[in-house]
């Protein structure tokens, strides 16, 4: 697996240009955006004022992104415009130079991202990692906080035997946060909610909702056909899976 590469700032030796109030307004808005399944995110956060003056930039973004058998993208550079440069003020020095250069496009809360420089942006990825994509705002009730509140809500529910109240906490969880969330957790709580359906007297329901899942299209752990740390990571959700499974097509035939 090929490591991220993470920015340095360097101390540099600017020769005298005219860049004296040329500081570059960026026409893209600051915040946290998440791509879809949570597999990256951008940020874009307005420079300080002394940052400002260094970088000749009034913001900066950073991306991280998670391909297949977790190999990673990071970068994180300046923004002047709908332009991102991966690094800092050497751009200055070196505009016309080779180097990673990331294009920005939003439309309200949606920012489609796409590298410029292609070879020179693969250097900051693992092989089977990528960065380019529509990264989107995350609404607050789907935040990282909020998604636990509503899984412990979730989980109050079930533990109190409320069954169909659990189920409909689940369900509008995953209709509503479904996007934002990792793909192990949500087949984790699509697990939930089917074990949660079953108890409800739902044993179809439960096989629908599993249907769903990854794991669904497999009937054991050698034909999972993952890569080895998606696997590992994923195993023990597929291994919930199929138990559930089993007791939703047992409790199904019995009706």
């Amino acid at each position: 697996m090929k490591h991220a590469h993470f920015w340095v700032a360097v101390a540099l030796l600017i020769p005298t240009i005219s860049l004296a109030g040329e500081i570059a307004a960026s026409t893209i808005s600051p915040g946290r955006y998440v791509s879809a399944g949570s597999r990256g995110t951008v940020v874009i956060r307005k420079n300080s004022r002394a940052e400002a003056r260094f970088d000749h930039a009034e913001a900066r973004f950073e991306i991280e992104s998670v391909g297949s058998n977790c190999h990673t993208c990071s970068l994180a550079g300046v923004l002047r415009g709908t332009t991102g440069y991966e690094g800092y003020a050497d751009w200055i020095v070196e505009r016309d130079s080779p180097k990673c250069k990331v294009s920005f496009r939003q439309d309200d809360g949606v920012i489609n991202v796409s590298a410029v420089t292609v070879e020179e942006c693969r250097s900051f990825c693992g092989a089977r990692a990528r960065f380019d994509g529509i990264y989107k705002t995350v609404p607050t009730s789907c935040s990282a906080n909020n998604q636990r509140a509503r899984r412990n809500q979730f989980l109050r529910e079930y533990r109190l035997r409320k069954f169909r109240e659990a189920s409909d906490k689940a369900s509008r969880l995953l209709e509503e946060c479904g996007e934002f969330i990792n793909w192990v957790e949500i087949d984790r709580l699509r697990n939930d909610l089917a074990i949660a359906q079953l108890h409800d007297g739902k044993p179809t329901a439960c096989l629908e909702t599993l249907a769903t899942t990854i794991a669904a299209a497999s009937s054991n752990e050698n034909d999972l056909n993952l890569p080895p740390c998606d696997h590992d990571s994923y195993i023990a959700v597929a291994k919930a899976t199929w138990h559930n499974r089993a007791l939703c097509e047992k409790a199904n035939v019995s009706r």
